[in-house]
């Protein structure tokens, strides 16, 4: 797990996350499965992969030998349990937590400051096969 050990997310409560937002129009942002929020350092994919790794318990190499590429984002966001937010979508996984939908509905409720009003919220499926 080498090649992550640079992330160190800072994961912040929703309310604390918005009280600081400073950027307009932009937003690039990881939710835990018990709401709480970061700031995503590098990439989305990065970050999705650390959490992936930590959840799972598992090496960065274990991940990159093992997941097919045609279902690598289903695979982590599902696998990890995290919601990847941009400021006009976000991907989750295809359950998620009641602390996560509590964050998703403070970011709505700050639009446009954090996320777009129109604001698309797609539901990632598991691999099929």
């Amino acid at each position: 797990m080498d090649y992550l050990k640079h992330i160190n997310l800072n994961y912040w409560t929703p309310k604390k996350f918005i009280d600081n937002h400073t950027h307009i129009r932009y937003c690039e942002a990881l939710i835990r499965p018990d709401g709480k929020i970061a700031y995503v350092q590098t990439s989305h994919q990065n970050c999705l992969i650390k959490e992936y790794c930590d959840k799972q318990n598992i090496a960065y190499t274990d991940v990159v030998d093992s997941i097919s590429a045609m279902f690598w984002e289903e695979t982590l966001i599902n696998g990890a349990g995290v919601i990847l937010v941009w400021y006009g979508f976000c991907k989750t996984p295809e359950e998620i937590t009641e602390e996560q939908k509590y964050t998703l509905a403070l970011l709505s409720q700050n639009a446009p400051k954090v996320i777009s009003k129109d604001f698309e919220i797609i539901k990632v499926c598991r691999e099929s096969g």
